[in-house]
């Protein structure tokens, strides 16, 4: 059974501040929604191309990255809508964009995707790549997950590079998640005492 679910709520509205914050960034991702499918969980992003930047072609090769995605499935990145061509790749570290220092865990796989096509896209554009990326932790919640892009300046051509944090995957259940498992093992522990006193008596 696949369910599908939408941001909101507090995390939300933190994520909301968190884009307003690098609204002159050059790459900016934003979850869309999530689908549940079986015990894995799909994250959809759209990554936009802001004002004053673009997408330089002929071999420049800027880029957008996220780091440390909790729980990512090796090789299950998958590019669903882009503007111009755009390769894919994965790496426990880097690359790492001019000027910024975004966190980066080599122990995580990073997912790369860098632009390869000949013409260049200028911002802004507001969906320039959509990708589906899944975990094989369940949704219990959102953490905030690095990401950075480099893109080219559109006015002088200069490399230029942003970094900030999107919603993604929780390595961590969530507070109720821990309240249903104890409760849980009290209740077992209840069931095999009456159990074990059934057979007593």
């Amino acid at each position: 059974m696949i369910k599908t679910f939408t941001r909101f709520g507090f995390v939300g509205i933190l994520a909301a501040l968190c884009v307003s914050q690098t609204a002159k960034a050059d790459l900016v991702p934003t979850l869309n929604s999530t689908t549940i499918s079986g015990v894995n969980t799909v994250f959809h992003y759209t990554i936009a191309l802001t004002i004053n930047s673009k997408i330089a072609g002929g071999g420049v090769n800027d880029f957008f990255t996220f780091y440390d995605f909790a729980g990512y499935i090796p090789n299950s990145g998958v590019i669903v809508n882009s503007v111009g061509t755009w390769v894919k790749t994965e790496q426990n570290s880097g690359p790492i964009p001019a000027l910024t220092a975004p966190p980066d865990d080599p122990t995580k796989l990073n997912i790369t995707f860098t632009y390869t096509a000949a013409a260049s896209v200028t911002g802004p554009v507001t969906n320039v790549l959509s990708v589906d990326l899944t975990s094989s932790l369940p949704l219990s919640g959102f953490v905030f997950t690095p990401y950075a892009g480099s893109s080219t300046n559109n006015q002088n051509n200069s490399v230029q590079g942003n970094a900030g944090f999107v919603q993604g995957p929780n390595p961590v259940p969530e507070p109720s998640t821990f309240i249903l498992l104890g409760l849980g093992g009290v209740l077992c522990t209840l069931h095999a005492r009456r159990v074990r006193n059934a057979r007593v008596a």
